[in-house]
């Protein structure tokens, strides 16, 4: 391209650069020469690009114009990833702020609709800012991760895997990353700040207890909500008492499998008291107003003794929204890690990979052993 600038404007002659390089095909692969295909990370589509996408595509670029300078083809493919669950929280979000309304309230359809909506909109700013940086793409062969022949090979992938026995249905709990300390946090949905980071101690009474032994037996715990949903007191004389909580805590889950207690789920997944919870008083309330409620039931019955600073409390919070992580069995998706661990694990310990330095390999070997199922 020709300019006539009195002063040099690099917006314009970039602009225009990069469409004349468009223009002749120049980053389309050529008919000759050993083909050289690279995949652009898809940036996700929940908002504009930053100095990491920046990054990746100026080393990405590097690497796509030295392989065309020793006469390659070279085939860069760009392409935007839908962020599954990112998306569907700013979309709902952006919902929620223009028209108050929920994506139950729009329908699946209607919500989908506006899934897509996002999509042209950022995706298309995506682009743009791609182009701006000169990224030598292949913008012919341009896919979104929702597109519907990408979306069949995921379809056909799962059930490969489902019928392979490398993915299955199960309900688990599932935890997150903490934050530590005691804390008065606002959470979302709530219009005061919450306490946390304290031991509630709560007695419960032994009926027709024996002459010489305990009338009544102190537990103390972080989450008084959940008491709605104990089921047992695990008691050893040599240790400290604790209640047993299968439905929302990882450990008593496992207690109550080993020794056949019930799972009496307190909360749904919106975070409300579920509806048959055998006080039905607490039905549909919000767990930290239900917290403030069980406290105040047990005050008048002498079987609340008060709090205390929780010296190793920890407080698990969303990274999306801010809101606090409450343990709770789900189903969800899970894929089978044993036999891939354990091949992965072989090629290192056989020497068939190389890990450097050679020390990582009691690492690999560490973490392959004892892995888990992933989500």
């Amino acid at each position: 391209p020709i300019h006539n600038f009195e002063k040099y404007d690099p917006k314009i002659v970039e602009r225009d650069w990069y469409e004349w390089w468009q223009q002749r095909g120049l980053f389309k692969p050529t008919l000759s020469g050993d083909k050289f295909t690279m995949l652009l990370p898809p940036p996700n589509v929940t908002g504009a690009l930053h100095i990491g996408h920046a990054l990746t595509l100026s080393i990405q670029d590097a690497i796509a114009r030295w392989n065309r300078m020793h006469g390659r083809s070279v085939n860069w493919v760009p392409g935007t990833d839908h962020a599954g669950i990112s998306l569907q929280s700013v979309v709902e979000k952006r919902i929620k702020r223009e028209s108050g309304l929920t994506r139950h309230d729009l329908g699946r359809d209607a919500f989908i609709e506006k899934v897509w909506a996002w999509k042209r909109q950022y995706g298309d700013r995506i682009k743009h800012q791609t182009a701006r940086i000169g990224a030598s793409l292949n913008w012919s062969e341009e896919y979104f991760t929702m597109d519907p022949q990408h979306s069949q090979v995921v379809r056909d992938a799962f059930i490969r895997l489902y019928d392979d026995g490398l993915v299955y249905r199960a309900t688990k709990m599932v935890d997150k990353v903490p934050t530590e300390g005691r804390v008065l946090l606002d959470v979302p949905g709530n219009q005061t700040r919450v306490e946390f980071g304290v031991l509630h101690s709560v007695e419960f009474r032994v009926v027709d207890p024996p002459a010489n032994g305990p009338h009544a037996v102190c537990v103390e715990t972080t989450r008084p909500e959940t008491m709605l949903g104990d089921v047992a007191l695990a008691i050893n004389s040599g240790d400290a008492r604790y209640e047993i909580t299968p439905a929302h805590d990882a450990d008593d889950y496992a207690c109550a499998q080993r020794h056949g207690l019930p799972v009496v789920q307190v909360f749904a997944p919106d975070g409300t008291v579920v509806q048959d919870i055998a006080l039905p008083e607490f039905a549909g309330m919000s767990r930290w107003r239900a917290r403030e409620r069980v406290i105040a039931a047990l005050k008048p019955t002498g079987a609340y003794l008060g709090k205390r600073d929780a010296e190793q409390s920890v407080i698990l919070r969303c990274s999306r929204s801010g809101d606090v992580i409450e343990p709770m069995l789900m189903p969800q998706w899970y894929v089978q890690c044993g036999k891939l661990a354990q091949q992965a694990d072989g090629l290192v310990q056989t020497g068939a990979i190389e890990l450097l330095p050679g020390r990582q390999r009691a690492v690999w070997h560490n973490w392959m052993s004892g892995i888990e199922d992933w989500c």
